[in-house]
């Protein structure tokens, strides 16, 4: 700015030089021409400088803005790469937990697979005669009179124990308030079995009711033997 006034005065200086009564006419009217030219054209070039700096300063501004929003943008990214660490760390647990069950599983599953093709070491008809006894001898210890075997009752439940092995579940026979029901594998000895059978229902809220009640007269017990699994099933009534 400083320089284009400088010259602005310079040519000024010369304007005035060049009034003098001894320069001829047509050369003042040129140089005063020329003088107007450069004038006009110190002041276009003084405008698209202002313009310049003032295009410039916007530019800054912009440029500024710009890099605001860029790092805005490289702090949101960091958050976001934060979370997304997070959440891939939990899945990889969440997977190793996953795995991990999945491997127990397994092992359970075939262990439980071996065990139903182990041939039965106990007979059905072993394990309903100690179980039978072993009630009877509950009931005579509580005072109470023996229950004597039932082949009708026998049938109903020998029915339900095949219920039972092919639906794989505790099925309770539709028929008999005094009933209990068990599912169990991997005895060797009748006798040990029964005594484990018996303990079980010896636990229930039942169990008095079912077994000793005084009422009580005649009863049966079925064993239905599937892979393995002995499906048992209890019945007692006060009549035949």
């Amino acid at each position: 700015m400083k320089k284009i006034s400088l010259i602005l005065a310079l040519f000024v200086l010369l304007g005035v030089a060049s009034c003098a009564p001894t320069v001829p006419q047509e050369d003042y009217d040129k140089v005063s021409g020329e003088l107007s030219t450069a004038q006009s054209q110190l002041v276009s070039l003084q405008t698209k400088l202002t313009e310049a700096e003032k295009a410039g300063a916007q530019s800054k501004t912009q440029i500024t803005d710009l890099n605001k929003q860029i790092e805005a943008g490289a702090a949101e990214l960091k958050t976001i790469k934060t979370k997304l660490d997070a959440l891939t760390a939990q899945k990889n647990s969440t997977d190793s937990e996953l795995a991990a069950l999945q491997t127990k599983y397994t092992d359970l599953d075939a262990r439980y697979q071996a065990l139903l093709k182990t041939p039965a070491p106990v007979a059905a008809g072993d394990l309903e005669q100690a179980l039978f006894k072993q009630i009877n001898d509950e009931r005579t210890k509580s005072g109470v009179k023996a229950l004597s075997w039932n082949a009708s009752i026998y049938s109903d439940v020998l029915n339900n124990s095949k219920k039972m092995a092919a639906n794989q579940r505790l099925e309770y026979p539709v028929q008999g308030t005094y009933q209990q029901v068990y599912r169990a594998a991997g005895y060797t000895d009748a006798q040990k079995m029964a005594e484990s059978v018996l303990l079980v229902w010896k636990n229930t809220e039942y169990y008095k009711d079912r077994f000793l009640y005084s009422v009580l007269e005649y009863g049966s017990i079925a064993v239905y033997i599937s892979e393995g699994v002995y499906n048992i099933t209890y019945v007692a009534d006060s009549y035949k």
